[in-house]
């Protein structure tokens, strides 16, 4: 068994499921992990190919995506810099797939997580760009339960942001980019 890099709360990526099914949390304890499936295991190379720059393991399809995507998240970032009132031309650290985490105010206890696929911070400034890669088409930026869980774990992580951008990148059959402020 491979250890819960969640710590068994909820995540950002199941968030708008627990909103419509606050009990299916409890109804999840001790089943099994369903067994991977061929596009989850691609969907998976992609995004570390996205992570790291090398693409040199994907199909010709997956490499196609990635590239999208990749082409997508410069789009989105050229256009959020260019919003920011006195943008001064830095390029902020670009950050990928890492995990925060969403805290309890007065008690500091660890309630939820969200495993960001790219963010960049700059200043009182945050861009979260979520990458697609499935054949569903993912609800939209401003009406997205994932982005919002996002936005709030990036939120306690750099609490001095207050100026949000979230984006999905989605790519697969077609490919889009769908942003809100």
């Amino acid at each position: 068994m491979t250890e819960d890099p969640r710590n068994g709360l909820p995540s950002a990526s199941s968030v708008y499921r627990v909103v419509a099914c606050p009990g299916s949390l409890n109804s999840e304890i001790g089943l099994p992990e369903l067994p991977p499936q061929k596009v989850t295991e691609e969907g998976s190379d992609i995004h570390e190919a996205i992570e790291t720059g090398d693409t040199s393991g994907l199909s010709g399809d997956a490499e196609q995506i990635a590239n999208k995507l990749r082409a997508m998240e410069s789009q989105a970032l050229d256009a959020w810099l260019g919003s920011i009132p006195n943008y001064d031309g830095t390029v902020p650290d670009r950050h990928t797939e890492e995990r925060l985490w969403i805290r309890d105010r007065k008690t500091l206890e660890l309630v939820a997580s969200a495993q960001l696929d790219v963010f960049y911070v700059f200043g009182e400034y945050a861009i979260i760009i979520d990458n697609k890669t499935g054949f569903i088409d993912a609800p939209p930026a401003d009406k997205n339960w994932q982005l919002s869980t996002q936005m709030v774990a990036l939120w306690h992580e750099f609490p001095q942001v207050q100026h949000f951008r979230v984006c999905i990148a989605q790519s697969r059959l077609s490919s889009k980019l769908d942003a809100a402020d």
